[in-house]
């Protein structure tokens, strides 16, 4: 294992380890801190692999109410679930002039955020809803692009929804009634980026986890109709008044 210095781009061997330095690509990273190295996996910031932007900064309150013409989606933190997937049909609309460096969501932005007791993350996938759609972010979101093709956004999101980076969050939010996190937190919170194919798995295993999960709280949610049903058909026409005051 190896020691990188991300200023000095030099390597540093570790003790007990081999001779041979790890074949990996070098990223472009900004800071003076070190990173630790090994064949398959980096230990980096977020802002090493991704830029974070603010969403869109709407003006006074947005009600998704008066929207007209040639209008725009608008994804609030209502429209994300407990497990990261925005649902489209409860979006809102909005008139919207992108001004200075605003910009329309793309597919693979990672939504966080920012604001309230949970600071989840929901990648964008426009084709779950109109690939051509336009849409924005609320301000209570911050957006992540990532910067080259090392870490997929979907990897993102799972990490940042993961234990170790909701610690992370908790430790550093601020604020005594509505907890926040600052742009320069997110940016720090570190990322373990695995190999491409480790990425790819993971993901995978999330995403068959979420189907489990759906499938068992609709079994949950028959089985509860179906005693209910048979409550009803054990009451009998007429005996209502057996269980009234």
């Amino acid at each position: 294992m190896y020691l990188v210095s991300l200023k000095k781009m030099h390597w540093k061997k570790c003790i007990n380890d081999n001779d041979v330095k790890p074949s990996i690509d070098f990223f472009s990273c900004q800071e003076n801190n070190c990173i630790i190295v090994n064949d398959e996996v980096l230990v980096l910031k977020l802002r090493d692999v991704a830029k974070v932007s603010a969403g869109y900064p709407f003006r006074g309150s947005f009600d998704g109410k008066s929207a007209q013409g040639d209008s725009c989606l608008v994804v609030q933190m209502k429209d994300i679930n407990e497990d990261g997937l925005i649902n489209w049909a409860e979006c809102s609309k909005a008139n919207v002039v992108l001004k200075g460096k605003s910009s329309w969501l793309a597919d693979g932005d990672v939504l966080f955020a920012a604001k309230g007791r949970s600071n989840y993350a929901a990648v964008v996938n426009k084709a779950e809803f109109d690939e051509n759609a336009k849409v924005v972010a609320s301000p209570h979101f911050y957006v992540i692009s990532k910067k080259n093709a090392s870490v997929t956004p979907e990897y993102i999101t799972w990490w940042l929804n993961k234990l170790p980076s909701q610690r992370y969050f908790v430790r550093n939010s601020e604020g005594s009634v509505t907890k926040s996190i600052r742009r320069a937190v997110l940016e720090d919170v570190e990322i373990v980026v695995p190999s491409l194919d480790k990425q790819k798995s993971i993901v995978a295993l999330n995403q068959s986890f979420i189907a489990q999960k759906r499938a068992l709280e609709s079994l949950i949610q028959n089985a509860e109709s179906m005693e209910n049903a048979i409550a009803g058909d054990l009451l009998a026409p007429g005996q209502d008044d057996l269980f009234s005051g």
